[in-house]
């Protein structure tokens, strides 16, 4: 059995802080759409 490519994008603040304004505004992610490909590898875009 073939494993999952899994790519994850994570945003980071400059000052490398974690709990900072910016976390704050992440609540709000819509999904836009969402593509499967013939290799079985899935394509899923967020907007903020």
């Amino acid at each position: 059995m073939k494993r999952p490519y899994i790519i994850c994008h994570m945003m980071t603040s400059v000052d490398g802080r974690i709990d900072c304004a910016m976390t704050h505004g992440v609540t709000g992610l819509k999904l836009m759409d969402v593509k499967r490909f013939a290799s079985d590898a899935v394509w899923i875009r967020y907007r903020i």
